[in-house]
């Protein structure tokens, strides 16, 4: 499929709970990126994730908890049938926000190598969607990818107006509820991460 400038973005909504031998492990987090590919080459790009995870038992009793977000500006140009984005840290495209009780460390340029897609018979996507490889090793990345609407690895978003996604059932490799996913085409702003399920 073509591609054609535009928004794209996706939010991600965990609601997992799990067990593991007499531990229970509750995450709640919310994840969003939405990127504006202009047709003179530029982007933009925002980046937000609410993430709340316990682990309790009779010994071990952790918490983590933090809220981030960052903007992103540079350009995108067509390398055969994909687009490459490359994105540096500007604090004006969103502002910048870094809250919980330790630093994190996090990318301040994103390289994303996507290609537009359009799903047919796919069992949650209806709409075109681009898919995108996050190249390099940054943390936050695993935040954004969701196995279930792509390739493994791989960052999906929603053409405008963008894809609002809901999981919810146990952690991977702990035992629990089923894993359900909820996808629904709606708008999605920059803020989507911080706002709840």
């Amino acid at each position: 499929m073509p591609f054609v400038p535009g928004r794209y973005a996706t939010v991600i909504h965990r609601d997992l709970s799990g067990t593991h031998a007499r531990q229970l492990v509750r995450e709640t987090s919310a994840a969003s990126l939405a990127l504006t590919l202009a047709d003179d080459g530029t982007a933009q790009a925002c980046r937000g994730w609410r993430y709340a995870m316990t682990n309790d038992g009779p010994r071990v009793h952790t918490d983590d908890q933090f809220r981030e977000q960052a903007g992103f500006a540079g350009r995108w140009r067509a390398d055969g049938d994909a687009v490459v984005v490359d994105v540096t840290a500007d604090a004006v495209v969103c502002p910048t926000l870094a809250e919980g009780r330790l630093p994190q460390a996090r990318a301040t340029t994103l390289t994303l190598r996507c290609a537009l897609a359009a799903p047919a018979g796919h069992p949650h996507l209806t709409t075109p969607v681009l898919v995108c490889r996050w190249e390099g090793a940054s943390p936050e990345r695993d935040a954004h990818v969701l196995d279930e609407l792509g390739p493994a690895g791989a960052i999906v978003l929603g053409a405008a107006p963008g894809l609002r996604v809901t999981v919810t059932g146990a952690p991977p490799r702990l035992v629990g509820a089923p894993r359900a996913i909820a996808v629904v085409s709606e708008a999605v702003g920059d803020d989507a991460w911080a706002a709840g399920g």
